[in-house]
């Protein structure tokens, strides 16, 4: 069962996948609004999101009000084809 906290908020997660070219560019692919749950605040959300295991590891770090997980690709011959040096996800949070 959810808690109140998520039941009656305003708060929402905004996902994102992306790259950073071998130039520094940052290139956004997927941009998500999920809508299904909500929080009360960034912070009741942040802490949701930090409890999922795909998000934990020395390369997930704090970002703006949420996280981002970072991965450097510069040694993987596909994508040093395609000029992408690292490859990222993040969430962040708005109020709706």
């Amino acid at each position: 069962m959810l808690s109140p906290e998520v039941l009656m908020g305003s708060w929402v997660a905004r996902y994102e996948e992306g790259y950073v070219s071998d130039d520094g560019s940052d290139v956004t692919l997927v941009e998500e609004l999920h809508l299904a749950i909500q929080w009360s605040t960034p912070e009741a959300a942040l802490q949701h999101w930090e409890s999922r295991d795909d998000l934990r590891g020395p390369d997930v770090e704090r970002f703006g009000n949420g996280l981002q997980q970072l991965h450097d690709v510069t040694e993987r011959p596909e994508f040093r084809a395609l000029r992408v040096a690292s490859i990222w996800r993040r969430v962040t949070f708005q109020k709706l």
